[in-house]
């Protein structure tokens, strides 16, 4: 063996070493969980070490419910919590031995985030939603839903399912700011507005880009929309009244009640106008501006869902949401959705808190 080849081989087991070296000294541990909080068909986190990368060498469990893993990396795993799950400690099975982490906490039936955002809070995030410190209110996190940019779709929906056909009371604060773009046909700058929805057709739900507002072709729901956006169409296809109103949206096709919620003024149970609101606040903030909504439902015969904003009254509409939400325990998932515009407008949707309490 020539010296070269010796120098070779004992390089390649000096690496060898140290590397095994290096394993050795970091022992299999789950670090923590993101979020601690949440509710079954949600997606959780699992961080650690040394977990290693094939899928069926593991074995995940929420208080002894086993759980669906999507995907294993050496710091991470990624699962799927189980249905009836329980509050308890998640536990990891790898090669026969297994590893305790923190405790997962199932969300009560009611939101209390008053205070903010964060990460643990249990919120599912589709699409450009994410959760961070806000610029304009330093010191709190907020749940923004799209950034300032053009074809944006961001959802957040509450991890669990809670009970909203017996009533409830939902109140949060919102920003649409930070507006651009080259504008539309009628002046608008900022696009396309915000929406609180319920729905019951999984935590994975997601709508359409721009006038769809990322709520539009989600089946079995209502959404309460704030537009800041006149979409027309080129024969007046979505009708909006104005580039500044609030509308209650769903299916209201005969016959396919729990069909695709559509954005379009023709699935509006009611909706504010010039007319009937001359003095509706402007919906886009600006510096620090924030509005108040609140969103009341009663059940009865009929029903009603009454939309409030800065504590004053603007819009009521008769319904039952029992006409509209296809579920057998009156539950449904709660969240917000946003979108920004294709080719002409951009707005920054931010909720600041939020608190939800069924009745």
């Amino acid at each position: 063996m020539s010296y070269r080849s010796l120098l070779s081989v004992l390089i390649f087991f000096s690496v060898l070493s140290i590397s095994c070296s290096e394993d050795e000294d970091v022992p299999t541990a789950i670090t923590g969980i993101t979020p601690s909080q949440g509710a079954e068909g949600m997606r959780i986190t699992i961080r650690g070490n040394a977990f290693g990368t094939a899928i069926t060498d593991h074995t995940v469990t929420f208080n002894g419910q086993a759980a669906v893993i999507e995907e294993v990396q050496n710091e991470q795993i990624v699962v799927i919590v189980p249905e009836d799950v329980t509050s308890g400690p998640v536990r990891l099975s790898l090669q026969g031995t297994t590893y305790e982490g923190p405790t997962f906490t199932v969300l009560p039936e009611e939101v209390k985030l008053n205070g903010g955002f964060s990460l643990d809070d249990g919120i599912a995030t589709i699409g450009s939603a994410f959760v961070y410190e806000s610029q304009l209110q330093p010191g709190l996190s907020v749940l923004r839903l799209t950034p300032p940019k053009l074809l944006r779709l961001g959802i957040g929906y509450y991890g669990a399912r809670v009970p909203v056909i017996g009533g409830f009371e939902t109140t949060f604060d919102f920003q649409i700011h930070e507006v651009g773009g080259p504008g539309g046909p009628n002046g608008e700058r900022g696009a396309e507005g915000l929406a609180f929805i319920i729905q019951n057709q999984g935590i994975e739900a997601r709508g359409h880009l721009g006038a769809s507002m990322g709520y539009a072709g989600i089946r079995n729901s209502v959404a309460v929309e704030f537009d800041v956006y006149r979409n027309e169409g080129e024969t007046g296809f979505f009708g909006d009244p104005n580039g500044n109103h609030i509308s209650v949206q769903t299916n209201t096709t005969p016959g396919d009640r729990y069909g695709e919620t559509g954005a379009e003024i023709y699935h509006s149970l009611g909706y504010t106008t010039d007319e009937t609101n001359p003095d509706l606040p402007d919906l886009i903030a600006t510096g620090n501006g924030k509005h108040s909504a609140r969103i009341t439902y009663t059940p009865g015969e009929p029903g009603t869902l009454s939309v409030s904003l800065d504590n004053e009254p603007v819009l009521s509409v008769a319904m039952n949401l029992s006409d509209y939400l296809n579920t057998e325990d009156g539950k449904a998932y709660i969240g917000f959705t946003a979108s920004t515009n294709q080719t002409v407008g951009w707005a920054s949707h931010d909720i600041l808190n939020w608190s939800f309490d069924p009745k």
